[in-house]
């Protein structure tokens, strides 16, 4: 009788402090890692895109491009290191944690209405000098298109998974 009142108490005192932290196993480890060191080919890329779209400056193109690939270029390399971090746990802290998310959901609704912005602009410049006229769900049933949302409905729910874990 004794020993299970002594281990009411202890589990008592374990519901008060919460749980405990978990460290990261070898698998989690790993993949942390594997996130982290694949930040540096990902920022590569970005680097060579800005490079590419300020190249087309000097030949008429669009400064509204180098903002977005920007934008779209944080959102990767963003949402690689929160769940490297998050992998290796360096998210901790709730406050961390739940930060970390909702930055990546932002970025992401950011992302997105970039997107459909852009689209938009395709769109109406397909009916002025093409006169071809098409649905949204036409438009968006391309493969490059409707991609670019499935990565960024992917982007949300990684960003609500780590503030739910």
């Amino acid at each position: 009788m004794i020993e299970d009142s002594n281990a009411l108490v202890e589990r008592g005192e374990n519901d008060i402090r919460g749980p405990a932290l978990r460290h990261p196993g070898i698998f989690d480890a790993l993949f942390g890692i594997a996130c982290l060191v694949s930040l540096i080919p990902i920022t590569y890329l970005a680097v060579e895109e800005l490079s590419f779209l300020s190249d087309l400056l000097e030949y008429g193109g669009d400064s509204s491009d180098i903002v977005r690939s920007i934008g779209y270029s944080l959102t990767i390399l963003l949402t690689v290191l929160v769940v490297g971090m998050s992998f290796l746990g360096g998210l901790g802290k709730r406050r961390l944690r739940v930060g970390s998310g909702i930055l990546v959901i932002i970025l992401s609704a950011v992302s997105t209405l970039s997107r459909f912005q852009e689209w938009s602009g395709d769109r109406r410049e397909m009916q002025e000098v093409y006169d071809y006229r098409e649905s949204w769900v036409d438009f968006l049933s391309a493969p490059h298109n409707h991609m670019a949302i499935e990565f960024n409905l992917l982007v949300l729910i990684i960003g609500i998974m780590i503030i739910r874990r």
